[in-house]
């Protein structure tokens, strides 16, 4: 008889390798020392999550899931003006940066441990890093089209460098251990937006 997959388990696991791998990256993390954090012995571990590859493809899936999510749901509104959804955007960013300024964005940190990911992980990260720059730009195209920016205004190279900023921004804040660059690369993102308003 198999023994049945206890949710509140796996979700630890989760939890606790999502934490350790947006601390020190998904390379130098065993699997030793997920399951000594989640209060598991490694053979429980790996019950759920058979090698780390497994395991880091379900922490990868769950976090774009999470962070995909928040990207929509900010610019899902399309009354909201540009300022102020690029602003919500930061907000998110900058309130974790204060609160943790060693984690910064977890996507980013995956994205800069790309070559060592396992290839269903990488493509996890490329797709929410995809997701975000369309949703970016389809949000900022229908407020172009409704006249809000001057002639010129690109969509999709706005959408890159508002996310170039973020990145950026959360990840010289990380590496001071202060959140004030991500506040500066709002300021900046805010700037490019305002720029090309009509």
């Amino acid at each position: 008889m198999t023994r049945r997959p206890n949710v509140e388990a796996r979700e630890k696991i989760l939890r606790t390798a999502y934490e350790l791998f947006a601390r020190g990256g998904f390379e130098s993390v065993s699997m030793e020392r997920v399951a000594a954090r989640a209060g598991l012995k490694k053979a429980n571990l790996f019950h759920y999550y058979p090698t780390k590859e497994a395991l880091g493809v379900a922490v990868m899936k769950e976090a774009a899931r999470r962070y995909s999510d928040g990207v929509r749901a900010i610019f899902a509104d399309d009354e909201q003006d540009p300022v102020t959804a690029v602003r919500l955007l930061f907000a998110r960013a900058t309130a974790g940066a204060r609160r943790d300024c060693g984690s910064g964005c977890f996507i980013g940190r995956m994205a800069q441990d790309i070559d060592e990911c396992a290839p269903q992980m990488r493509r996890s990260v490329t797709g929410c890093v995809e997701d975000w720059r369309a949703e970016i730009e389809r949000f900022l195209s229908g407020w172009k089209r409704r006249g809000y920016f001057r002639g010129g205004f690109r969509p999709l190279e706005t959408a890159d460098a508002v996310l170039a900023l973020y990145e950026g921004g959360l990840l010289i804040a990380k590496a001071l251990g202060d959140a004030a660059p991500a506040e500066h690369a709002e300021r900046a993102a805010v700037t490019v937006i305002v720029s090309w308003r009509g």
